[in-house]
């Protein structure tokens, strides 16, 4: 009797575990593969505080920013129809995310990494209702379109400092998994200061005409600095009879090096700039209008050497950095500890919370309207779940 009863407390265990598997494995699939919850292990509910500058930010963006009604987010979209799918609409309606498609165009099949991060936010806060832009452009202000005359404004990773209608949010690589494999190999090979060559180093595509300039002045000066261009590029020939051109490397040849230069690309070169803050290594940093959402706080001589424009006082800023070596291990010390308290995956999903929230609050989106027209108009997709 009691060999009986083992065995059907067996099934019957056996039984409710097949149930549970069958009710809850394919939601936690989903949540490891589509949403970023896995990577937010020490701060699974966003509970951390934000900086005050993180706020200063968000609200400067909203300041210089059109209205963010319904109508002027509309008249935006159509405005700028052609560049979808690199510029895209949302809308946020009962926490759940809907893209959309204007006609004659197609859903792209793979989630962008700024989707899976506002689909993981949802599974951690009510978020407001609402209706926006986001742009994956790699710079704004957009090419042959006026920033004031945009009826309202676009979500963006990087934009000239007072550009009008652009709203900051981390950009497309660092709120995805190629960030944290970076941030995972910095850590894996970190190289004490005293280890590193007291050399400036520098590895890049040919985006801006400053880099062929760092990679002459690399030529001319080989003693203080490395730097070469290695995307392939339709000036590829030229560069290479000039002696520009070299090998790509990754952040564990770039860990070995005292000082790295930090150039624009495109627009700000991320996440290149927070790498190098990781690095334990010091940035040298040109002058630039151009910024991102975390370069608010960052202060020259305490968490970077600052350089001329047009590199025309790189060389002294090296020779400055040779012979003052406390100063920059105290800088990239400082860099470090900044990057840590503030650039960490849960510090970058923490900010886009904010602004989504803020955004959300100064809208004020009539939800059963927006509830009303996703129902009805097939335009709009949703993509909280999609495959």
């Amino acid at each position: 009797m009691k060999k009986l009863f083992i065995v059907e407390l067996v099934c019957l265990v056996t039984l409710l575990w097949v149930y549970w598997h069958q009710v809850h494995v394919p939601k936690t699939r989903y949540l490891k593969q589509e949403t970023a919850l896995r990577h937010l292990k020490q701060d699974p509910q966003l509970k951390k505080p934000l900086a005050p500058w993180m706020f200063e930010q968000i609200r400067e963006d909203l300041a210089l920013s059109a209205s963010v009604s319904l109508e002027a987010v509309d008249l935006c979209s159509f405005k700028l129809r052609g560049y979808y799918p690199w510029i895209r609409r949302y809308r946020l309606v009962e926490n759940q995310l809907y893209c959309y498609v204007p006609e004659n165009g197609e859903l792209p099949q793979e989630d962008t990494h700024t989707e899976k991060a506002i689909r993981t936010l949802t599974h951690i806060r009510r978020l407001p209702d609402m209706d926006f832009l986001v742009s994956y452009l790699d710079a704004y202000p957009l090419e042959s379109v006026v920033p004031e005359e945009l009826p309202a404004p676009l979500l963006v990773s990087g934009k000239i400092r007072t550009s009008y209608n652009g709203i900051l949010i981390p950009d497309e690589r660092s709120i995805g998994p190629w960030w944290l494999g970076e941030l995972r190999m910095i850590k894996k090979h970190r190289i004490p200061w005293g280890q590193k060559e007291q050399k400036a180093f520098w590895r890049g595509g040919f985006t801006k005409e400053l880099r062929r300039e760092l990679c002459r002045i690399s030529l001319k000066y080989p003693e203080y600095l490395d730097a070469r261009i290695v995307a392939p590029t339709n000036q590829q020939e030229e560069l290479e009879q000039e002696g520009l051109t070299g090998q790509r490397c990754n952040w564990i040849d770039l860990l070995g090096y005292r000082y790295l230069p930090l150039l624009d690309g495109v627009m700000c070169a991320w996440p290149a700039f927070q790498g190098r803050l990781f690095s334990q290594s010091v940035t040298l940093k040109p002058d630039s209008e151009e910024v991102q959402w975390f370069y608010r706080p960052l202060q020259p001589y305490k968490h970077y050497i600052p350089v001329a424009k047009d590199l025309s006082d790189l060389i002294e800023q090296l020779d400055w950095a040779k012979a003052s070596d406390e100063e920059c291990q105290t800088i990239a010390a400082n860099a470090y500890q900044f990057a840590k308290d503030h650039l960490m995956f849960v510090d970058i999903m923490s900010y886009l919370l904010a602004v989504l929230n803020s955004y959300g609050e100064k809208q004020q989106a009539n939800g059963q309207l927006l509830k009303d027209q996703v129902a009805k108009e097939e335009l709009w997709v949703n993509i909280q779940r999609r495959k």
